[in-house]
């Protein structure tokens, strides 16, 4: 580093630009070293007994080696630590680094010409793209603008409007309400028309009509091409207009479900949250025609992380401590006194003041439970949302992150479902149901079709 550091110096001189003093920083605090290097472990399914280095070495006797760091200084210096900071030399001698006071001074210099950033959440909702005078299979046909569209609100027969996504919508559920409960639209029932109102009035001002216009695009689609669907999960089988659009086949006001436990005015500013259940088989063919409709470049799956709870911090620390650890079955024992708050395991530093057992535990084990703390939160791995999808308003080469999953060979979101929704992005649940393919299995059986 020594070395290099020499060598930068001498192209900024020659140049004629500023030395900007910066540093390597892999974790928080100095002692955060054994969380770091913890993680690693899990990681690689090492322990701490394992041989240190980066390939085969000839000193190893077979063992697996560990990554390791030359020096466990990879924590965020403030500036004297930084100027006062020794360095490994090409002889692996130790001295002083070569920083200058006046490297910290341009840093500083960049520190502030950069102006207080305030992220504002705002919805990346995409504009429902209609497809005039065409049909999707089985879908409605959308009409021209010249056509007469039918509307909730009360207007005169035959008014022509114009084909927002609002109206749009109304039309939709319109011409749905007479198909799901068999009466015209002018006839329905004062409790029909006060929901319905009530309903809309909340999807208007949160400006969701293009959220349903798309659920309501994908099921639709779905139900066409002869997929299996559920017939609507959670919260969503209180929407009306959901049934009426049949992306839900349950009659919330037949069954007494209310609208206000699946979106109300409180959640402005937030999308609702529909998940679609389909068919095991059929789930990746329901992800390439969203990509279809909607852009292959605005559509991925969703990252998850899998992080380190209580137990799993615990039993892993114990695991890659090797001989100087726990045995997995008396980890497994140990775990077992965890309390429990909400049915979930309480944090270690709860765990210890709960629990008389752990505290035990804790005193006799310091440095177990000293990583394990560190550890406690870490993302240990990440896969692919089991049914998470995102649809962005925008080409993803506008900045969105994303990452190349190699196992299975596609693009996916390095936000998960959680800093997706806080940023406003469109989430849909598609949940492939091995038990959608059974009961389609026996529907065409039954039908002959098999």
């Amino acid at each position: 580093q020594i070395t290099i550091n020499e060598v930068m110096r001498r192209m900024a001189e020659k140049l004629e630009v500023p030395v900007v003093g910066c540093q390597d920083a892999h974790y928080v605090d100095r002692d955060d070293v054994e969380g770091h290097e913890g993680i690693w472990a899990i990681r690689t399914r090492n322990t701490f007994d394992d041989p240190v280095g980066y390939g085969p070495r000839d000193d190893l006797e077979g063992k697996r080696h560990r990554p390791y760091y030359s020096t466990r200084e990879y924590w965020l210096k403030d500036g004297h630590h930084m100027l006062n900071e020794e360095l490994t030399t090409e002889s692996n001698e130790r001295r002083l680094g070569t920083l200058k006071q006046s490297d910290l001074e341009e840093s500083a210099k960049i520190a502030d010409r950069i102006g207080d950033v305030v992220i504002e959440k705002k919805l990346h909702l995409p504009k429902y793209a209609f497809i005039p005078d065409f049909s999707q299979a089985g879908c409605a046909t959308v009409d021209n603008c010249e056509s007469s569209h039918y509307h909730p609100g009360d207007i005169e027969v035959g008014e022509t409007i114009d084909l927002s996504s609002f109206n749009y919508l109304c039309e939709l559920i319109a011409k749905g309400y007479e198909r799901v409960y068999e009466r015209g639209w002018l006839d329905r029932t004062d409790e029909h028309r006060e929901r319905l109102a009530r309903e809309l009035s909340d999807i208007k001002d949160a400006g969701l009509s293009d959220y349903f216009l798309i659920v309501w695009d994908v099921v639709s689609w779905t139900r066409a091409v002869g997929i299996p669907l559920g017939p609507g999960r959670g919260s969503a089988a209180g929407s009306m207009v959901s049934f009426c659009l049949q992306i839900t086949e349950v009659d919330p006001l037949k069954y007494g479900l209310i609208w206000e436990r699946f979106y109300n005015a409180g959640r402005k500013g937030s999308l609702a949250d529909i998940d679609i259940d389909v068919g095991k088989k059929y789930r990746e063919v329901v992800l390439e025609y969203i990509k279809v409709r909607f852009g292959e470049n605005r559509v991925a799956q969703i990252v998850t992380f899998n992080t380190l709870g209580t137990k799993a911090a615990l039993k892993d620390t114990a695991k890659i401590l090797g001989k100087s650890g726990m045995a997995f079955e008396d980890a497994n024992v140990m775990t077992r006194f965890i309390p429990l708050k909400h049915n979930q395991p309480v944090s270690i530093a709860d765990a210890i003041e709960q629990s008389d057992s752990i505290a035990e535990y804790a005193e006799k084990n310091p440095r177990l439970f000293r990583i394990a703390q560190k550890l406690e939160g870490c993302p240990k791995s990440r896969g692919t949302h089991a049914a998470g999808v995102v649809i962005s308003d925008e080409d993803f080469s506008e900045g969105f992150p994303l990452r190349w999953n190699t196992k299975e060979k596609k693009l996916m979101t390095e936000w998960d479902m959680a800093v997706l929704d806080s940023m406003g992005y469109l989430k849909l649940d598609i949940l492939g149901l091995k038990t959608m393919d059974v009961l389609k299995q026996i529907e065409d059986k039954v039908n002959g079709k098999s």
